[in-house]
């Protein structure tokens, strides 16, 4: 289970780091990038069943005042699931409390994420 908080991209990365850490008993170090660490979660999970949750999803992305934030977040995530996820047996969720910013990630074809969800709700 892994917190966004509305924090700067790296701090967020780095809290997710040390959560992965937690999770895998050994120092994982800190990712200069999303989609490194989307590799270290994939090498943790290998082919095993496990469950990823990533809540308030939304904090990644956007600022308090709804502006993208600088991030590689967006284009890591897709390349992760298409090259590292797609034949695994673990479950990706993302949660957020913006309702209208989660379904248009996965609703409109101008985003990262469109088609690429087996279930929503």
């Amino acid at each position: 289970m892994f917190y966004a908080t509305d924090s700067a991209d790296s701090l967020i990365r780095d809290s997710f780091s040390d959560t992965l850490s937690e999770k895998t008993k050994h120092e994982c170090g800190r990712f200069s990038t999303w989609y490194d660490f989307f590799k270290a979660v994939d090498e943790y999970f290998g082919n095993n069943k496990g469950i990823m949750v990533i809540d308030e999803y939304p904090n990644i992305i956007l600022t308090k005042d709804g502006k993208k934030k600088k991030t590689d977040f967006q284009s890591s995530l897709p390349k992760a699931i298409d090259l590292l996820f797609k034949n695994r047996k673990f479950v990706l969720i993302l949660a957020g409390s913006n309702v209208s910013f989660m379904k248009n990630e996965i609703q409109n074809y101008n985003t990262p994420l469109y088609q690429r969800n087996t279930f929503h709700f």
